[in-house]
């Protein structure tokens, strides 16, 4: 069952998504649901880097809250590496994977680990919503800069070689 099916087969679902869209709760309660949700199986397959795009599309835009944002491999390293801590934990996995012509290549992937809270979700949007007063960029600008949309890789080739570094 794809992640569509699986939202729309829960109903409690379509009334907690109705509560971030109307703004009636904030970013870091939102966070805390999902997990929660997550932790009952109820959102099989669908980690924070999932579950946080729903929050930021379903948030309201320019109300009295502070915005949402997306928590990422990309944007979860990015503030990492600014900041210099882990503000947000991240689980490194490393793959040994074989090619066809026999050689071997090795991955290694930066993901967002179930063991964040509220907390380090509410500590990361604090730090990018540090960076869009700093560059004085839209929340939109910042996210995709961090994810490095589009066809200037030149941030992500930067960070995926220093983050090496703070493992």
């Amino acid at each position: 069952m794809d992640n569509r099916n699986r939202l729309s087969a829960d109903h409690d679902w379509l009334s907690f998504a109705d509560n971030i869209r109307r703004g009636a709760i904030s970013r870091a309660e939102a966070f805390h649901q999902f997990q929660d949700l997550r932790r009952d199986k109820r959102l099989k397959g669908m980690g924070p880097a999932f579950f946080t795009k729903l929050i930021y599309f379903l948030s309201p835009r320019g109300g009295a809250a502070p915005p949402a944002h997306i928590l990422d491999q990309w944007t979860g390293s990015s503030v990492n590496l600014l900041s210099g801590s882990d503000v947000v934990r991240m689980d490194i996995v490393t793959t040994c994977l074989w090619k066809q012509d026999g050689s071997r290549t090795i991955d290694t992937a930066h993901n967002v680990s179930d063991h964040n809270t509220a907390l380090h979700y509410e500590a990361f949007c604090i730090k990018m919503d540090a960076l869009v007063s700093i560059f004085s960029r839209s929340v939109d600008e910042i996210d995709c800069a961090l994810m490095s949309e589009g066809s200037d890789i030149s941030w992500r080739e930067y960070l995926k070689t220093s983050r090496v570094h703070l493992a």
